[in-house]
């Protein structure tokens, strides 16, 4: 085998040498290269030693890198070193030291223990007749398949022997790249024959896992397969082992094999210095800036030497706690402008930096109050930028965002005109990256629309309308109805409604809505109602087989909007035409037709005309019959019928038992009655009836009524018992029945009250311990009375008068008219009274005699009817 190199780098360290940890393994004759690393003034000498303590200088290694032979040792180890001398920094004399690397000199592999360095990498096992495993320092992927997921892989599933397993899986499985592969593949540290180690081998790996370097993650792959989806892997958190896909990404660490035949090779170690000063020196100074406010800034400062310290200071003054080879300062201000520098300072001197300007650029920015608008026009926005370094920050420019319904978006004073309440941020930047931002709300309020105009109408009388707008526009809106320019009071809502509509609801309608924008306006809507009528005419009276001729008149209050007239009869099957405004009428019958007249605005109006077709009525009643008392003769009354053809009424008397015969005949245009001047009511009582006679000049009749009897009243007397009895009122259908008879008595026939009343079952009455002349009338009320035209109404009906002066005493008188003497009262005591009757008032002599015939009294020129005698 061809000899090795061993290389040893030598960092120097420290004042005081310090021990690496793990020994370096190596045959007498291996090359061994040593290097210094870290900085170092002065003259280099390497030493060696067998036991640490006593050094030697190894002649001629006074380079940074030398390379020899190692050779054997009484101890069986060797320590190599660097010393420096420097004298550039007076204050710290030297000599100075490296780090000390440390050697085992072996004659075989038997002397390799777990942890050494040997042979490209750290010792994880060894077995007793020298031959072991060594394992790299770093994870040679973090992220591997095992690969060939499917496919069985021929020669690997050994537990032992990773190198056998690698190489049947290279051989067999194409894919990459893969764990063995990446194993295969790999040269470290002179060294190429690494491989996957098997599941046994893994697991040595794991039990040294705190002391092979570099940091060990939780799942590695073996190069044992299990089968042909899956294989071996480890946990290296728990050290268990358990097959898994063979698709799995996990990491892999290699491995190779040693035997007591790997003899002369090369070992590479190196020391380092820590502790040896060397003056400082500036190689890159901190540079001016400018930064915005806010921002951050860093300056540093990149020295040589050693245990440099530093200072950090702003126009000439420390800056509290900045002691690093950088400063960093955040937030920054106009009040961190200024001059940076930095005092460096070692044990050997102290040095400043260059002057580092600080500009801190600061852009302001206004773009003035959040605004609230009409979005029917836009409004102009204005943002004002300024920077307190115009120099450094050079032309300012302005994003305004969103960029919605702006104009531009890049100006400082866009238009903008959103329809929705929009929040625009505007960015003032200057050409360094500098920026501050600004923000503006802008309320958008959208006008008023009004979307639905009313509509004008022709309405008729009595109808109903209601205006209907709609409105759209920020909310809150408010609403007004305004009829001829005046507000109606309570009219707030977007329709207004017109209930049983009148003439003084006619007008001009406008509706208004409000919001913040202002007031919009409506449309005029015009009303005007519709007042329509239709005259039929008067009633008509025709007699059968004539005919009516009808005439409607349509007015109305709009003739224009009226337009042509509709007209529609009802009923019409007797009429010329149903559909016109004059139709001829032929009815049969008394007939009312009813016209409709409809004008071209939808308006109608009805009224009625009655057409009577004259028969002669059939049904005209006696409402009263009684005695006359201004003529004390039968009176006869009855109630008109109006318009049923009458032209006149005959009165019939009955003359013998059921024989009527015509006592006279009434004009229908007369007083409803007639008085029966042939009548003699103190005699007997009387039976009347009545007919109609037409107006058509024929002269027909109609039946006769039923009758109404009158009631005769007689008189008998009882001593001083006046005894009265009368025939009953009749009234041959019945319906007037008396509910009673009222007795009336008085002195004279022109002054009866009302003495006494009696059911109307009775017909008899007696007047007890009467001894006076009295006259005497029965008489009866009919309910409701009797209207016979003039305003004049009967409700009472009288019998005939009797008197009772044959029945009390004689009475003689000789005068004039021998009915129209009294004597009351008679008998008397104290004094009487003499009526007589004397309307010419001529002069006359009384005498008073007794029944004897003697003389009582005399009176002459009596020029009176009244005289008073006393009887004293």
């Amino acid at each position: 085998m061809m000899r090795k190199i061993i290389t040893v780098i030598i960092v120097l360290a420290s004042l005081t040498a310090k021990s690496q940890v793990g020994w370096y393994d190596v045959f007498s004759g291996d090359t061994i290269s040593l290097t210094v690393t870290g900085y170092h003034d002065g003259t280099i000498q390497w030493q060696e030693s067998t036991d640490s303590l006593a050094w030697t200088n190894i002649p001629g290694l006074t380079n940074n890198v030398e390379t020899f032979e190692a050779t054997s040792s009484p101890t069986g180890k060797k320590y190599y070193r660097a010393e420096i001398v420097d004298t550039l920094c007076p204050n710290t004399p030297g000599p100075w030291y490296s780090s000390v690397i440390q050697y085992k000199v072996i004659t075989g592999t038997t002397q390799v223990v777990v942890g050494d360095w040997f042979h490209g990498g750290r010792v994880i096992y060894i077995d007793g007749t020298g031959e072991g495993l060594i394992a790299t320092q770093q994870n040679q992927s973090t992220s591997a398949k095992w690969g060939c997921w499917g496919v069985s892989i021929p020669g690997a599933t050994s537990n032992s022997d990773g190198a056998a397993n690698t190489a049947a899986i290279v051989a067999s499985c194409s894919s990459s790249p893969i764990a063995a592969g990446i194993c295969d593949e790999l040269t470290m540290n002179y060294y190429s024959d690494w491989f996957l180690p098997a599941k046994d081998q893994l697991n040595y790996l794991y039990l040294q896992k705190d002391i092979v370097g570099g940091t060990l993650w939780d799942q590695y792959w073996s190069s044992t397969e299990y089968n042909d989806l899956e294989a071996k892997r480890q946990y290296f958190s728990n050290g268990t082992q358990s097959n898994v896909s063979k698709n799995t990404y996990l990491y892999v660490r290699c491995v190779r094999s040693f035997s007591p035949t790997d003899i002369s090779e090369q070992t590479n170690a190196s020391a380092t210095v820590l502790g040896m000063p060397m003056t400082v020196t500036i190689s890159s100074q901190p540079q001016s800036q400018n930064k915005c406010k806010g921002s951050s800034v860093t300056f540093s400062v990149t020295t040589y030497g050693s245990w440099p310290s530093y200072q950090w200071k702003i126009d000439g003054a420390n800056i509290t706690n900045a002691t690093n080879y950088s400063y960093t300062k955040s937030n920054l201000s106009a009040a961190d402008e200024g001059v940076y520098t930095c005092e460096v300072t070692n044990v050997c001197r102290s040095i400043t930096t260059d002057d580092a300007e600080l500009s801190v650029i600061e852009i302001s920015a206004n773009v003035g109050q959040d605004l609230t608008f009409c979005n029917d026009t836009a409004v102009q926005l204005q943002a004002n930028g300024a920077t307190n370094h115009p120099a450094e920050s050079g032309a300012l420019s302005y994003l305004w965002s969103p960029a919605t319904a702006l104009s531009n978006t890049v100006i400082s004073d866009p238009l903008a005109q959103p329809v929705s309440n929009t929040t625009y941020i505007v960015t003032v930047g200057d050409q360094l990256g500098c920026s501050i931002k600004d923000t503006i709300t802008l309320t958008s309020k959208t006008p008023v629309n009004i979307t639905t105009q009313p509509v004008s109408v022709n309405l008729c009388k009595g109808a109903d309308i209601t205006f209907v707008t709609a409105a759209t526009g920020t909310l809150p809106l408010d609403y007004l109805w305004k009829k001829d320019g005046i507000p109606i009071p309570g009219a707030t809502d977007t329709s207004y409604s017109v209930s049983n509509a009148d003439l003084p609801d006619e007008g001009i309608y406008t509706f208004e809505a409000t919001n913040y924008c202002g007031t919009t306006v409506s449309d005029d809507a015009v009303l005007q109602i519709m007042d329509i009528s239709v005259d039929a005419g008067l009633t008509q009276l025709i007699c059968s087989g004539q005919t009516a001729q009808l005439q409607a008149v349509f007015s109305t209050n709009h003739t224009a909007e009226s337009g042509i007239v509709a007209y529609t009869w009802d009923p019409s099957s007797s009429l010329t035409a149903g559909n016109i405004s004059n139709p001829v009428a032929t009815p049969t019958t008394n007939t009312t037709y009813m016209v409709t007249a409809a004008d071209e605005a939808g308006c109608t109006a009805s009224d009625t005309v009655s057409v009577n077709v004259q028969f002669v009525f059939q049904n005209e009643q006696i409402c009263l019959v009684t005695v006359d008392p201004s003529v004390w003769k039968n009176k006869i009354i009855w109630e008109k019928t109006e318009g049923v053809g009458s032209a006149s009424y005959n009165i019939y008397k009955e003359t013998s038992t059921d024989v009527y015969e015509l006592i006279g005949n009434v004009p229908f245009d007369s007083i409803s009655e007639i008085i029966d001047y042939s009548s003699t009511p103190e005699a007997h009582a009387d039976k009347y009836k009545i007919s109609v006679v037409d107006s058509c000049g024929s002269g027909t009749e109609s039946d006769l009524s039923p009758y109404h009897k009158t009631i005769n009243l007689v008189i008998s007397s009882f001593g001083s018992t006046m005894g009265l009895s009368w025939t009953p009122y009749q009234d041959e259908i019945g319906q007037f029945v008396p509910s009673k008879y009222i007795i009336y008595r008085g002195t004279q026939p022109d002054n009866m009250q009302p003495l006494d009343s009696i059911s109307g079952s009775f017909t008899s009455y007696n007047d007890n311990n009467v001894f006076s002349v009295y006259y005497y009338m029965v008489g009866v009320i009919r309910p409701g009375g009797c209207d016979i035209g003039s305003k004049t109404l009967y409700s009472s009906s009288f019998s005939n008068k009797k008197d009772n002066s044959t029945l009390i005493g004689l009475i003689e008188y000789k005068g004039y008219n021998t009915e129209a003497l009294s004597i009351f009262p008679n008998p008397f005591k104290e004094s009487t009274t003499v009526k007589f009757y004397n309307p010419d008032r001529k002069p006359f002599k009384l005498i008073v005699t007794d029944a004897s015939g003697r003389l009582v009294r005399t009176a002459a020129n009596i020029t009176g009817n009244e005289l008073t005698i006393d009887r004293k």
